[in-house]
């Protein structure tokens, strides 16, 4: 008798219990929604204006850019490593420039953004 393996997959099938796929989806979107209210309830309660909700959006949104676009050079480098056994190899791909150019945008976007709201 051999144990079955635990992945996060299974580990979420036994979190989500009996619920349906519709009652996941379900909670999923009111935990947004919540989320979302709560975000608003202290932005109310720290009094915060429309540029400083401005620059945290912003903030926000360039921080989850970051994630991903740190996430695919690292993917990149570690296939170029398998590939060709250099990560520098990386930097003949053609996503890599491409991301490069949208997170430098990105930054100076939210410069723009920052300065101009403070």
């Amino acid at each position: 008798m051999s144990e079955e393996e635990v992945t996060p997959r299974t580990q979420l099938g036994n979190i989500a219990g009996g619920f349906s796929v519709g009652q996941q989806a379900a909670v999923a979107t009111a935990g947004a929604v919540l989320t979302g209210a709560l975000f608003a309830i202290v932005g109310i309660v720290l009094h915060l204006s429309r540029g400083q909700v401005t620059v945290v959006v912003a903030a926000l949104g360039l921080l989850v850019l970051v994630g991903v676009v740190y996430a695919l050079f690292r993917a990149m480098m570690l296939s170029a490593v398998e590939e060709e056994g250099d990560p520098i190899a990386a930097l003949t791909y053609p996503l890599f420039p491409v991301l490069f150019l949208v997170l430098a945008l990105a930054v100076g976007l939210f410069i723009g953004v920052y300065v101009s709201h403070s």
